[in-house]
């Protein structure tokens, strides 16, 4: 069971728990608001951002940075803290990350991660209340309780997450919605020119199958002058070849369908 603003402070007076930096206007019903320390590491930055000179941490949409508290803690091996997000960040669009627990014999201040997942830059004052511990008793004394290193008892970041964070990047929403609109100009400008290409085409075809035309239309009628020209016997010859022609096209188009159907029933067999 968590213990209320009595219980906090009883358990500070017996050692059970001790918060350096502790001010009581911080103490709520059933927790303690810690609050942001002197330095933190944003992604994407080369260097930290030392608040106490600088006096607010400014993350930009999607933008995630690492932060000591400024109050250290102090567990015995009897008591656990609980770390809860504040209301009044969520609403903001300000996401903590963190274990959750307080293991007990924890002794230094809290590394916490926060995002940024707004899509307008937020503002962290120095000394602002980040997020609530809450603590509770364990029914009996941890045999093993938690060992911290003496980098976690001085709060500071480990050099290789230092180094990851310095890697990371983010890119405003502004410079995503750019990036989208210029593909989506791209995207119509080939469109454009396809459709162009395609028009320029189907004219070509056009105007050649118009000069074809043209052409045999020429032809036809040069043929026909040629033949009004000639004696009534080469007509009547000329007509009696069109018509054996067009027997023996008859004739092969016919032998042609018997092929076909044969084949036809051969496959149809199989």
């Amino acid at each position: 069971m968590s213990l209320s603003d009595r219980g906090i402070k009883e358990a500070l007076r017996t050692d059970d728990l001790e918060i350096v930096g502790f001010d009581e206007h911080f103490l709520q019903p059933s927790c303690y608001d810690v609050r942001v320390g002197d330095q933190a590491w944003v992604s994407g930055s080369s260097e930290p951002v030392h608040l106490a000179a600088e006096g607010e941490l400014i993350l930009r949409p999607f933008q995630w940075a690492i932060l000591v508290t400024h109050e250290k803690l102090k567990l015995s091996a009897k008591i656990k803290g609980q770390i809860h997000p504040r209301g009044t960040w969520s609403r903001r669009g300000l996401s903590l990350y963190y274990g959750g627990q307080v293991d007990p014999g924890w002794e230094g201040p809290l590394i916490l991660t926060i995002l940024n997942t707004s899509s307008r830059p937020l503002r962290v004052p120095s000394r602002a209340a980040i997020c609530g511990i809450s603590f509770s008793y364990l029914t009996s004394e941890a045999e093993r309780p938690y060992q911290p290193t003496d980098d976690q008892k001085a709060g500071r970041i480990p050099p290789d997450v230092i180094r990851y964070i310095q890697t990371q990047t983010v890119r405003a929403i502004s410079d995503i919605d750019d990036a989208v609109r210029s593909l989506e100009a791209t995207a119509e400008n080939l469109r454009m020119d396809f459709d162009g290409l395609i028009e320029e085409i189907t004219q070509q075809i056009q105007t050649q199958i118009e000069q074809a035309l043209q052409a045999l239309r020429q032809d036809v009628v040069r043929e026909m002058q040629r033949v009004s020209a000639t004696s009534n016997k080469w007509i009547i010859a000329g007509f009696g070849a069109l018509i054996a022609l067009f027997g023996g096209v008859i004739y092969f188009m016919f032998q042609l369908a018997m092929e076909v159907g044969r084949i036809a029933g051969i496959l149809a067999g199989q």
